[in-house]
């Protein structure tokens, strides 16, 4: 399949994986069928009102958010040089190796 992008909606890509189910999907597609059908309905304890202010919220702080914890943790912690090494040694910032990770 095509990779995701960044203005690609996965959860509308899912749904048209489900809507679409036939015995020539790909595996992706069918993972994508499957996770789609477990979480296409919201529980009934959630309350909604409050995961909308929830997510007004991070609407109007994320700029903030963002901008701290890049100017004033991630580079810096990633500058630090025994952190630099566990990064280095774990590959954390190194792309797959395989197309499937």
């Amino acid at each position: 399949g095509t990779p995701l992008g960044p203005g690609d909606d996965f959860v509308q890509i899912a749904k048209g994986a489900f809507e679409a189910a036939t015995e020539q999907q790909s595996p992706a597609q069918v993972e994508l069928a499957s996770f789609y059908e477990i979480h296409k309905n919201v529980p009934s304890w959630v309350d909604l009102r409050q995961l909308e202010r929830g997510q007004d919220v991070y609407l109007k702080y994320a700029p903030a958010i963002s901008l701290s914890l890049y100017y004033r943790s991630l580079v810096a912690g990633f500058s630090i040089p025994k952190i630099a090494a566990v990064i280095r040694s774990t590959r954390y910032l190194a792309p797959p190796s395989r197309p499937d990770q």
